[in-house]
């Protein structure tokens, strides 16, 4: 879980990483940062990103959690994370060289948001199966599944990263404050899930997560 308090002036930060279950939680204090986007040779599929969000939505309306919206500028961040994990061939919520987080990103677009949350995950499955090991890793890890069933978040970004070695996922959802504008994406023609859920063969999945940021709650 990573916290933000502003109203005493200081930024709390408390990382809680999830793998094979094993749990890290690290504090420290870090001032904002102004980033831009890294250059990058990798590229986003558009075609996976509306698959996943597509599962994502089916597990929050099949447990009675309303269904997210898509953030323009969720997507354009998640899409940079994804692409630079793949072109620097590194798989962190701490953003190299400085450790410098997505929410650092969100801040220096702009983005109004009150809550915050970033989950990460890669599979080597083939493209008919990657979007569906990569959501059922989500649901299958506590704080995953806690991030993508959490009521407060009402908007999301998915970045889709493919390579010939893995395909590599981020998941940007956030609740925004009232004074935030919103960049939704209508995405109700996006096209068809991918349906064949057939065994990958020889499959890595790793998983990791930062369940959130909020203002004034601990």
């Amino acid at each position: 879980m990573l916290n933000s308090n502003r109203a005493n002036g200081s930024r709390w930060l408390h990382a809680h990483r999830a793998r094979v279950s094993v749990a890290v939680v690290t504090t420290m204090a870090a001032a904002l940062l102004v980033v831009g986007p890294v250059p990058s040779s990798a590229t986003s599929d558009s075609g996976l990103e509306r698959d996943l969000l597509t599962l994502t939505n089916v597990d929050r309306t099949s447990n009675g959690v309303p269904a997210l919206g898509a953030d323009a500028r969720l997507i354009s961040t998640a899409r940079e994370r994804s692409e630079d994990m793949q072109a620097r061939n590194y798989f962190s919520h701490d953003i190299p060289p400085d450790g410098h987080k997505v929410f650092d990103l969100l801040d220096a677009r702009n983005v109004d948001f009150e809550i915050a949350g970033e989950n990460i995950a890669f599979n080597t499955a083939a493209r008919p199966a990657t979007v569906q090991t990569a959501e059922q890793s989500f649901m299958n890890s506590p704080g995953h599944r806690a991030n993508i069933l959490r009521t407060d978040y009402n908007w999301v970004g998915i970045g889709a990263s493919p390579a010939p070695d893995k395909t590599l996922y981020t998941v940007l959802f956030m609740k925004p404050f009232a004074t935030d504008v919103a960049s939704p994406v209508n995405l109700d023609d996006a096209g068809t899930l991918a349906t064949d859920s057939t065994n990958p063969g020889s499959l890595e999945s790793v998983v990791d997560n930062v369940l959130g940021r909020n203002f004034g709650i601990d």
